[in-house]
């Protein structure tokens, strides 16, 4: 172990307390107004105009003679009912022969419990008993 000699110096221990804010720095600026400010009046403010009319010019583009409205496709493939087979409905060989039984393997297995009556809901007496006179 080592063993030192002579005095030892430490820092003082310092005690925090709430310090004062400091003020901001504000630094100066060459912009500086010159001459009056002149605001405007109300009258002056902004107003919705009166719209100007529409102007609509006419276009070159008439129409002359008769339209024809059919297309070359609707002449060269005209469209027509084709013909249809009678619908035949043949007789089935799957006829129902002796009485019906709807009762399921499941209905069978599984049938419904039914609650039976309920039993009498007892309350135990209390044994507590106040005694003396009750003002």
């Amino acid at each position: 172990m080592f063993l030192f000699e002579g005095e030892f110096y430490q820092r003082p221990k310092e005690t925090l307390a709430p310090g004062e804010k400091a003020k901001p720095i504000r630094q100066e600026d060459n912009l500086h107004m010159e001459g009056e400010f002149v605001q405007r009046e109300r009258s002056e403010i902004w107003r919705k105009g009166e719209r100007a009319e529409r102007v609509i010019h006419e276009d070159n583009i008439r129409m002359e003679g008769q339209f024809d409205s059919s297309t070359t496709s609707q002449l060269d493939y005209k469209s027509f009912r084709g013909e249809r087979y009678d619908i035949v409905r043949r007789e089935d060989m799957l006829r129902m022969e002796g009485d019906f039984n709807s009762v399921t393997t499941n209905e069978a297995n599984y049938q419904q419990k039914y609650v039976g009556e309920r039993a009498e809901v007892r309350k135990p007496k209390d044994n507590l008993q106040p005694e003396g006179e009750c003002t």
